[in-house]
């Protein structure tokens, strides 16, 4: 039976336990520059439909990278998205931080921050996961347009680039 990623089925209590994500749309020798100069460990799939993977550490956390063709998923995991939600100070500052620290070390791309229970809801809604489109970014705000996604589980760092 498949998998239903709806708000309705999951309990309120539940969504703390959904990380801070980050969208970055760009080709992936760009992002491999930028993830190759700052990542502490890095590893190619072993399997052939598998993502390179590796971890990023930025002061205190420790951030999984995953890489496709035409973005990146960078994962926050010490952060639940509902604290951002509940104004957790601390947890509003990091995110900040490092909201800043994306747009000045990779910049002129589009950049999404998302709640990880909304990146799999709009996966699901749309069949399609983030790594198979050609501008995940851009996919993602297209589907908002039609979705009921509460704006407070998204935030777009630096928006899709006009085309």
């Amino acid at each position: 039976m498949p998998l239903t990623c709806t708000r309705k089925a999951v309990a309120a209590e539940d969504r703390l336990t959904y990380h801070v994500e980050y969208l970055v749309a760009a080709p992936a020798e760009k992002l491999r520059a930028w993830l190759t100069a700052g990542a502490i460990c890095w590893t190619a799939p072993e399997l052939p439909d598998a993502l390179p993977q590796g971890v990023i550490a930025w002061q205190d956390l420790t951030l999984p990278v995953v890489l496709g063709q035409h973005a990146a998923l960078l994962s926050v995991p010490q952060i639940p998205y509902g604290w951002l939600v509940g104004k957790h100070p601390t947890s509003l500052e990091q995110i900040d931080n490092l909201d800043t620290w994306l747009l000045l070390s990779i910049p002129k791309v589009p950049i999404v921050r998302l709640e990880e229970f909304l990146r799999l809801e709009w996966e699901e809604r749309t069949n399609q996961t983030w790594d198979q489109s050609d501008d995940p970014v851009a996919a993602f705000q297209q589907w908002l347009s039609t979705a009921e996604a509460d704006p407070e589980f998204y935030h777009f760092v630096a928006p899709p680039l006009a085309k």
